[in-house]
């Protein structure tokens, strides 16, 4: 069977999904160090082995800034490309990030992730621009539309004070500020509904498998995150991990 060159690009968009979920259930199961970076790895003894050689694969944690310096450019080039809002909005929540890890967050000089981490980061912005560029669709209805952006703008808002936030704290103590009281990771939550809104906004199925990415990666991390004050601040850790009253 010969497939043309767009259909190779289908059947690679959505394969890579299919694999990146089935190696974060993997990695949750055989080897959940993986999963674990920055504070959630403190206090955390290294494994022997095949396992320590892989848990060493490391890359230091400020790279971040890298996936934002990438997807503004790919979104740049959508914008180039497409002039369409939704690739307006996805330059606007790349560059902001951009910007974030410049000026904002505060790495360590021995805060580090896995090299997995950086893999998928590079794999899911050039995922979420591509399903941008393919898919130019967007909800039929205005009102969709409108909400779409008004949650947009809202939880990015948010997102920014949420990082501000943490910016400002002594490394490794207890956020306080707003949501941070309910959930453990009220950023990952503004991440979600950021997501949500251009699923919303798009209408396009490959968007909300962007989304469905986004909820279950970084569920994982605030679950970790959760678990790390819960023992190290039992009586005053927020109850929930990233989304209020659910999980």
């Amino acid at each position: 069977m010969n497939l043309d060159p767009r259909s190779l690009f289908e059947l690679a968009f959505y394969s890579s999904f299919l694999l990146a979920i089935a190696s974060v259930l993997l990695a949750k199961w055989r080897v959940p160090l993986l999963l674990k970076y920055g504070k959630t790895l403190q206090g955390v003894p290294p494994e022997t082995g095949i396992l320590g050689s892989l848990q060493r694969l490391t890359v230091p944690k400020k790279w971040f800034g890298h996936f934002y310096v990438y997807s503004t450019a790919l979104a740049l080039l959508n914008v180039c490309t497409l002039r369409s809002f939704t690739s307006l909005l996805v330059l606007a929540h790349s560059a902001r990030r951009l910007y974030e890890t410049r000026c904002v967050s505060k790495f360590g000089k021995d805060s580090r992730i896995h090299i997995s981490h950086y893999l998928v980061g590079i794999w899911f912005y050039t995922v979420a621009n591509y399903a941008v560029f393919v898919d130019r669709t967007r909800a039929y209805s205005p009102l969709a539309r409108l909400v779409a952006v008004i949650m947009f703008v809202l939880s990015s808002f948010d997102q920014h004070q949420n990082h501000l936030h943490l910016s400002k704290l002594v490394k490794y103590t207890l956020p306080t500020y707003g949501l941070f009281q309910l959930i453990s990771s009220p950023h990952y939550f503004d991440e979600i509904l950021i997501y949500s809104s251009l699923a919303i906004y798009t209408s396009s199925f490959k968007m909300f498998l962007c989304l469905m990415w986004v909820i279950i990666n970084l569920s994982t991390s605030a679950l970790e995150t959760k678990g790390w004050y819960a023992k190290k601040f039992p009586q005053s850790a927020p109850p929930f991990a990233i989304i209020p009253y659910l999980l």
